[in-house]
């Protein structure tokens, strides 16, 4: 199932909304913004910085819990672990949009 693009952003954008709003993140969030690599509020489809690996990860988790078949840039080679196996068996395992997932792999990376 293909869903309209702009419906399938604003799903994306709906869970990077959540994350944002979650108190657990607050320093994160922040040490991003004053490190200059929080990404961009204003664009959905910004794929730098924090926030592009928040839609990119998302993305992804709602493209194989819904089984949707829209594509989604992934901005870069270092993140191959989005589209691996290992990453689509624990999103099934989750059964839900997880928040933690693979975000150890964020600070070794750079995305800005």
């Amino acid at each position: 199932m293909i869903l309209k693009n702009e419906e399938f952003l604003e799903l994306v954008e709906i869970e990077v909304k959540k994350f944002l709003s979650m108190p657990n993140w607050h320093f994160l969030i922040e040490t991003a913004k004053q490190e200059n690599y929080f990404g961009s509020l204003h664009s959905k489809k910004d794929l730098l910085g924090l926030l592009g690996y928040l839609r990119m990860n998302f993305a992804m988790q709602i493209r194989i819990l819904n089984n949707y078949n829209n594509h989604f840039e992934i901005s870069s080679n270092h993140c191959k672990f989005l589209r691996g196996d290992w990453f689509k068996t624990q999103v099934l395992k989750n059964n839900c949009i997880s928040y933690n997932l693979h975000f150890k792999e964020f600070k070794t990376y750079k995305f800005i």
